[in-house]
């Protein structure tokens, strides 16, 4: 199986003379096969696929986060009892901060990492590189995406922090459709690696009829991103943008979040990193923001030369 053999058509044709030859399968377009599919609804999703809980300490979490009575410091004291989250956090800052001074980071940055950091679990630890660069640019996505909107936020009523979470969570479907449809994965990696200049969601679409996913790829990993995210309780803002961060066509209430996830995935893709569109920023995600290519290039760029170490919160979160 893993030999190629050459030989010569007439030599071929003779193996084969008593072969018989019939014809036992036609082609169909794409639109033909979303023409005759069922797609399920959210609710059918979830009864069928057993999509995981998000872990006790991730819930927990979360009900701090949007619990305005909650402080840092009582937020400090949950992450000072997990070795892990610990460990993240003293990653992202360098460990200039000491335990008992976690509460300096703020509730809302704090929260979000930890928050990150325990809803992982949900997945089981695997280590490789298409991991490792998942939450790579998981992290990247998220500081990308808060810098961008701390530019716009007062004039368009935007919250940075909750642009860190939907960028630390939006590409979450591609957890899920690992875990879900294992061979369709691997296959669709496999096309990434062959096709480095397009976009998963595009690749994604070749998927179509395959295996236990028939009914779920035309959706995607930006679906399945979505109905994981709300199974979870996510903030709206967050669930909304995971579902439509590949379509320049959404102008709902959240399109401004969206966008600007658009724009950081272009930028990440400038920098080598993620999946997003090629061909520079679109001009099209600027205006509406008020914003220039240079502008939010500007914002960015000490991100990722500066001194928080991506890299290494990510190889943390792939092995045991």
């Amino acid at each position: 199986r893993t030999t190629t053999v050459q030989m010569q058509t007439d030599d071929f044709l003779y193996l084969n003379t008593r072969a018989k030859i019939l014809s036992f399968t036609q082609e169909s377009s794409i639109t033909e096969i979303l023409a005759n599919q069922t797609i399920p609804d959210s609710a059918s999703i979830l009864h069928n696929l057993s999509l995981p809980d998000l872990p006790p300490i991730a819930l927990k979490i979360l009900q701090l986060s949007v619990n305005s009575d909650y402080s840092a410091k009582e937020l400090a004291d949950i992450v000072s009892k997990d070795q892990v989250m610990q460990q993240q956090i003293m990653l992202y800052t360098q460990a200039r901060l000491t335990l008992d001074k976690l509460d300096v980071l703020g509730f809302d940055k704090l929260s979000h990492i930890a928050l990150g950091v325990a809803a992982s679990r949900a997945f089981a630890y695997t280590e490789g590189g298409d991991t490792v660069e998942f939450w790579r640019h998981a992290f990247y996505a998220a500081a990308y995406a808060e810098r961008i909107t701390q530019l716009v936020a007062e004039p368009l009523g935007l919250d940075p922090a909750l642009s860190y979470l939907a960028g630390l969570f939006h590409n979450f479907g591609l957890l899920l459709f690992s875990q879900l449809f294992q061979p369709e994965y691997r296959l669709l990696q496999r096309w990434i690696k062959l096709n480095p200049k397009v976009s998963v969601a595009v690749l994604e679409k070749k998927l179509l009829g395959m295996g236990r996913a028939f009914n779920i790829i035309p959706g995607g990993h930006s679906q399945l991103g979505e109905w994981l995210l709300r199974h979870w309780r996510m903030p709206e803002v967050v669930c909304v943008v995971a579902k439509e961060h590949h379509s320049l066509t959404y102008t709902g209430e959240y399109a401004a979040y969206v966008k600007i996830i658009q724009l950081t995935n272009q930028l990440l893709r400038e920098d080598g990193i993620g999946d997003g569109s090629q061909g520079g920023i679109n001009e099209q995600l600027l205006a509406p923001l008020g914003l220039t290519a240079q502008k939010v290039k500007d914002s960015v760029k000490n991100i990722k030369s500066g001194s928080i170490s991506f890299e290494q919160m990510a190889l943390s979160l792939t092995k045991k």
